[in-house]
């Protein structure tokens, strides 16, 4: 956990503001009443998952050491508004048939358990329900699998560093992977499975892996999600690396956060990729109100947990590079010829106010990153190498050099001729696979 200081008033103010719009979800969380089949087979409700994200989110500002006397009294106040509109005849009813659904409602315990509520009968059942032999009888994703192992941790006062001291660094947080090549939920899998392995940035991971890979990784997959606007991801990826990484964050991901703060400003929230603006403005006031807070609230405590991984963190003089000239032929080219397009990806200047906009400052090398997945996406790999070849002057071991070597490496796979690229690339990274790295010590 980060260092004990005084909230900076600007993050007090916003993180005020999401408890605010906190309340407001609660008020009306029986409007969200979508389905959600769970993996053990029972019904879990869209509200239970909403129920279950602010609990985290409450709790974790609720502990963390920033937080001053006033923000603990509302988070207690808040907490106390979400137990009453929970159903817990029904989630009791749902953890009596199914033990392994108490993953679902555990943040629900851990909220109760910081509030010093642990007589409290729903937090003794889910407390046996981790005990249940059955608890971990079921198959599940591996990070969800880190996540049932977080919450019986954090519900039995155990180390979170202990509890996964023998786990392998060789899940998909800890390979060599690129954006391009991966799908939206291996970036999701990679960010949950920092936010347990650390316990949401109390612990760094110990173990034999490549920071380094870990935070190049992450820098494409941010500059992905940010191509797409996909708020969620980028602020889920920037929270991982502040969790992971001692040099965090990286000038990709200070643009990135300061793009987040902008967001904000604007909308009083971070709306969800799920949001459609369009559609929003067919409805009535209330209903337009209702429908951004219910395609927001994820994303916006995505936010508020990433002010809360910012608070006290370190800040490193990360290594600065020139503005690489070349990318201005990169810029020129895509934009002329409709490569890339601008408006829906978090370069569109409807997510920020006039007044935030002096505030943006991407560099080049970001930017370019953002059009080249761009174009991989829109035109495929020919074209990306095509436009990724504009840039000559990319340093070596940075992050823009290893997408466009990347790019070069992966074509070669599928062409005999170009073995000597594959070669040359799988050279540099021949140290990059986890799975053949010792368990931690």
């Amino acid at each position: 956990m980060n260092k004990k200081e005084p909230l900076s008033p600007i993050v007090k103010n916003s993180l005020l503001k999401i408890i605010i719009f906190i309340e407001d979800l609660i008020a009306n969380i029986d409007n969200i009443g979508i389905s959600m089949p769970d993996k053990s087979g029972v019904e879990i409700l869209a509200r239970d998952k909403a129920i279950a994200e602010i609990a985290l989110f409450l709790t974790e500002l609720y502990q963390h050491p920033s937080t001053d006397k006033l923000i603990k009294q509302q988070c207690i106040a808040a907490i106390e508004n979400l137990l009453v509109v929970c159903d817990f005849d029904r989630i009791k009813s749902i953890i009596y048939r199914c033990p392994q659904a108490a993953l679902a409602f555990g943040t629900l315990a851990i909220a109760l358990k910081a509030i010093d509520q642990k007589n409290n009968s729903f937090y003794k059942m889910l407390e046996s329900a981790i005990d249940s032999p059955f608890y971990l009888s079921t198959s599940r994703p591996e990070f969800r699998e880190f996540e049932a192992l977080w919450l019986a941790g954090r519900i039995k006062d155990k180390s979170i560093s202990d509890v996964f001291s023998e786990t392998p660094r060789t899940g998909i947080l800890f390979r060599f992977t690129h954006a391009n090549f991966l799908r939206r939920e291996d970036m999701y899998a990679k960010t949950h499975m920092a936010m347990y392995l650390t316990d949401f940035g109390r612990h760094r991971i110990k173990g034999s892996f490549d920071k380094k890979l870990i935070s190049c990784s992450l820098d494409h997959d941010l500059a992905w999600a940010f191509g797409c606007a996909d708020w969620d991801l980028v602020g889920e990826l920037s929270m991982a690396a502040l969790y992971c990484l001692d040099d965090a964050p990286s000038l990709w991901q200070t643009s990135c956060h300061k793009a987040l703060d902008a967001v904000f400003h604007q909308f009083g929230c971070i709306p969800m990729p799920t949001y459609d603006e369009n559609y929003s403005k067919t409805l009535t006031k209330e209903n337009s109100r209702l429908y951004l807070v219910f395609h927001a609230y994820h994303t916006t405590i995505v936010y508020g947990l990433l002010l809360l991984a910012q608070s006290g963190c370190v800040k490193f003089n990360a290594v600065q590079y020139d503005d690489i000239s070349s990318c201005d032929i990169l810029f020129s080219k895509a934009l002329s010829s409709g490569n890339f397009i601008l408006p829906g990806s978090g370069l569109d200047k409807n997510w920020f106010d006039a007044d935030q906009m002096q505030y943006l400052n991407f560099r080049n090398d970001f930017l370019a990153e953002v059009v080249l997945s761009k174009i991989f996406e829109d035109h495929g790999i020919d074209k990306s190498i095509e436009m990724a070849l504009l840039i000559n002057d990319a340093k070596e071991g940075s992050v823009l050099r290893e997408t466009i070597d990347m790019l070069v490496m992966h074509k070669s796979i599928f062409s005999a001729e170009n073995n000597f690229e594959l070669r040359k690339f799988h050279d540099r990274n021949n140290d990059h696979d986890p799975r053949a790295a010792h368990a931690p010590t």
